[in-house]
């Protein structure tokens, strides 16, 4: 079982060209902090710690705690401090994501070793930082020696896009240090992220620091009654209903859209159709309502169906999950008893007459086998008169 999970995690890691787990380090050490990247492309449903498991060497989950943050809407940063144990684990994560408007589900595995060395460990705290612009530029990270040895951490950047106060610290155990640096704001253009590199003795921790001074890639928002944004759309409809619901996609880019198509996925579009299938222009901040029609005709099964709304143009993609829950009629269940019911009464009162019938037929009968049975006595007893008044009269003649 064990080697058809790991082989069944090598094919989805090939299909899945869209998605990935990076991993900071392979090897890590007790007391040390755990760091991984998720990084993903047309996502369904958002991260949550629920998607993610950190399994043992037995494929088994673990009780190793972590935490999950969003960094962006297409990637997620996971950290932890490694508790004092050895061993292979496993970091698994569950997606559900579009794969050419097909909503698909799979699971996402990377391998990561604990491995005990009490000589040159330190823990980092931030283990990951996020600047924007016009927030604070100027930050302090700790770093504590948990080691047994004395420790010397050189602190750099390597693309020059910081200043580093205290970039040399020798750190004695159990002691801790800190060092401070700002970002140069002018240097850092189009890029997303830079990393503050802590070199000590033969290791390396790497403290990334995700640089939101770019607006995201450009999405469509989808949000429904008082501007409550969401990121699934999930209707429960009794069966044999009808039934009818409104979003609203609002333009959050800084510029004005045009042709714009919509599309439902091929289970969605079973039970849901769509107001319009195309947007001819959508200005900058605006928005639009969509409704969207459910019919849920008698070729339709009780159950789920899942399936995404896509609007998209040249310059901009945004899905939105659309879950439609179709549960038993209660009313239409009654109705269908009741009919059932007057069905069977009818059997009943048909057989009830029928027998009557029958019966009705057979006392006749009995009466008519009686009236000519009598008939024929009497008639019987008329011959038989007939035959003695006829012999009586000639003995008398012939006195």
């Amino acid at each position: 079982m064990k080697f058809f999970y790991i082989f069944l995690i090598l094919v989805l890691n090939i299909s899945l060209v869209n998605a990935e787990i990076s991993i900071f380090k392979e090897v890590y050490s007790p007391k040390e902090v755990f760091q991984a990247e998720f990084n993903f492309q047309n996502l369904a449903e958002e991260i949550t710690p629920s998607n993610v498991k950190i399994l043992n060497s037995e494929l088994q989950p673990s009780n190793i705690g972590f935490l999950l943050t969003k960094i962006t809407d297409e990637k997620y940063f996971i950290h932890f401090d490694i508790p004092d144990i050895e061993g292979e684990y496993f970091l698994a994560i569950n997606i559900k994501y579009l794969d050419k408007d097909i909503l698909r589900q799979d699971t996402l595995d990377k391998k990561f070793t604990i491995r005990k060395d009490e000589n040159d460990i330190i823990s980092i705290s931030p283990s990951f930082l996020t600047f924007k612009t016009n927030d604070k530029n100027f930050f302090k990270v700790d770093i504590k020696n948990k080691g047994l040895n004395i420790v010397n951490v050189k602190v750099s950047e390597d693309l020059n896009l910081t200043s580093i106060f205290n970039n040399n610290l020798t750190i004695a155990k159990n002691s801790e240090d800190s060092f401070f640096f700002n970002i140069i704001e002018s240097q850092v253009k189009d890029r997303d992220k830079l990393n503050i590199n802590l070199n000590y003795g033969s290791k390396q921790f790497i403290l990334p620091v995700y640089l939101l001074t770019n607006k995201e890639k450009g999405k469509l928002s989808f949000y429904k009654g008082e501007k409550e944004y969401i990121n699934e759309h999930s209707l429960e409809i009794p069966f044999g209903n009808y039934a009818e619901s409104s979003i609203f996609i609002e333009n959050n880019l800084d510029k004005n859209l045009s042709g714009l198509s919509l599309s439902l996925s091929q289970e969605l579009a079973q039970v849901v159709k769509i107001g319009f299938d195309s947007i001819e222009s959508l200005e900058q901040k605006d928005k639009i309502q969509l409704t969207l029609f459910i019919n849920l005709n008698r070729n339709i099964k009780i159950g789920q169906y899942k399936g995404i709304l896509k609007v998209s143009n040249k310059e901009t993609e945004s899905s939105l999950l659309i879950t439609i829950n179709i549960v038993e009629n209660q009313l239409y269940n009654e109705t269908k008893d009741e009919q059932e019911i007057i069905t069977a009464e009818e059997t009943v009162n048909i057989e009830k007459e029928t027998a009557k019938s029958i019966e009705q037929k057979k006392k006749l009968d009995k009466k008519k086998i009686v009236y000519t049975s009598i008939f024929l006595v009497i008639l019987f007893f008329i011959f038989l008169f007939i035959i003695i008044y006829i012999k009586t009269g000639k003995k008398k003649k012939r006195y």
